[in-house]
């Protein structure tokens, strides 16, 4: 019985090893549309029902972490129309039509993915009964309008953070 214990506390060091290892390498992801591109940890799988809008959907179902990417060409607006008021527009759609109850959106940061101008935002809220955490990033692309949606349970979310934005700051346009 003790060598079994043994053998099963060894089995679940080696699975913990091998998912941080996974975690650690990526893998390209490249948009439905083939006009972006972003490198996502390599444990991270595809998936085909995230968001009908999104043309990159991946996450690792496991740890309950999740990434969409949702391009909109620029035509589509007016000429004057800006990273930040595309930002507006989208949380309160998120606010008023998605399936997030009880949203706390907090403050705005300014930044560049790659060359290019992007904001910030994070997000609380409930999804079904789930406290979920979101960073969601608007991109000023050179043709489209781009955000990135990465979220996970909110006891997750503070400590992978700074690898969520990691991986926002791969994305590029092809």
């Amino acid at each position: 019985m003790v060598l079994g214990f043994v053998a099963l506390a060894g089995l679940g060091v080696y699975v913990a090893k091998n998912e941080r290892k996974a975690a650690e390498t990526t893998r390209t992801v490249r948009a439905t549309d083939d006009k972006s591109e972003i490198e996502v940890p390599s444990n991270w799988t595809n998936h085909a029902s995230l968001n009908e809008d999104a043309v990159v959907q991946v996450g690792n179902e496991r740890n309950d972490e999740f990434l969409i990417v949702i391009s909109e060409p620029k035509a589509d607006f007016e000429p004057s129309f800006t990273v930040e008021r595309y930002a507006d527009l989208a949380l309160d759609a998120m606010k008023t039509k998605g399936t997030i109850r009880d949203i706390k959106i907090g403050k705005r940061t300014k930044l560049k993915v790659g060359p290019r101008d992007a904001v910030r935002n994070e997000v609380e809220g409930i999804f079904n009964v789930l406290s979920v955490s979101y960073a969601i990033t608007f991109i000023d692309g050179e043709k489209s309008f781009h955000q990135i949606m990465v979220w996970a349970p909110r006891s997750r979310f503070e400590s992978r953070k700074s690898e969520y934005e990691d991986t926002v700051g791969t994305f590029r346009e092809r």
